[in-house]
């Protein structure tokens, strides 16, 4: 169920794009398994976030933002869209760049990932205890940089991160750079959440957390976000649904790229 609401609403990016044949991976006793340990949305709603303020130096951000397109001529995948729709769009107000693909954030940037990944397992050891019921080592399931031009939003209450365990958000941007796209989350009592989240900050929480994010009102708006979950480490160029085996989305992920930039409609499928 909580993964029928997250390709409904569009979480993860491209749920639009699953195939049948991931479907029934998805569905598996393997990847049922991978996930058994984490809270349901309900009980992630209960659980604090946590902030840390100032975690990137000024310098490490801005070299981060200043190689996010040399990372997209290395491969990263790109993927655009029209404010908080799953639609493909060439020239959307709303660009991921998968830094995560072939490794490439690992590699080009691998103390800012160690820090991070250690900031995100700590807080969760601190906080709530989520990975110590894992089966096993938590592994990189995505590293996202999001560019939120005006009108963009993740403007769902109810979203959250189905079948990762923790999710680390660093903003890339300055105060002065846009304004709206406030990130919240939604509390058990039904308030919202919202940090004064600045450059070089980080917020983390359980990633069954409802979260959201609201519509960016000038400016631009870039955040880098990156999910634990039990499964491989995956570097397919988009948000992996499979915990284990081998991404059919890797295979036909430049022949569909082709035809969005020719303007041709489709997604990719497990017969391209």
């Amino acid at each position: 169920m909580r993964r029928a609401l997250s390709a409904a609403l569009g979480i993860g990016g491209l749920g639009v794009a699953r195939t049948l044949y991931e479907w029934r991976r998805m569905n598996s006793i393997e990847e049922h398994d991978a996930e058994a340990f984490l809270p349901t949305p309900q009980q992630a709603q209960s659980l604090p976030l946590v902030h840390r303020k100032g975690l990137l130096t000024e310098a490490e951000v801005r070299s981060l933002v200043e190689a996010v397109p040399a990372l997209r001529a290395k491969g990263a995948g790109v993927f655009s869209r029209t404010a908080d729709s799953i639609v493909p769009s060439e020239a959307g107000t709303w660009q991921t760049t998968y830094v995560h693909t072939d490794q490439l954030f690992q590699k080009n940037f691998a103390p800012l990932f160690k820090k991070l990944r250690a900031a995100a397992l700590e807080a969760d050891s601190a906080h709530w205890g989520i990975a110590k019921e894992a089966p096993g080592e938590l592994s990189v399931r995505v590293i996202e940089v999001h560019e939120v031009s005006v009108a963009g939003a993740l403007n769902h209450p109810y979203h959250f991160d189905a079948g990762s365990v923790v999710t680390i958000d660093l903003m890339l941007s300055e105060d002065e750079d846009y304004t709206g796209g406030e990130f919240e989350t939604l509390e058990l009592d039904g308030s919202s959440n919202r940090p004064n989240f600045q450059q070089g900050d980080v917020i983390i929480f359980p990633s069954h957390k409802y979260h959201s994010v609201q519509p960016v009102q000038s400016g631009l708006r870039r955040v880098l976000i990156m999910e634990l979950w039990f499964g491989e480490t995956r570097t397919c160029p988009h948000r992996c649904e499979l915990h284990w085996g081998k991404c059919s989305y890797s295979d036909h992920y430049e022949k569909w790229f082709s035809r969005l930039v020719h303007g041709k409609e489709g997604t990719p499928t497990a017969e391209w």
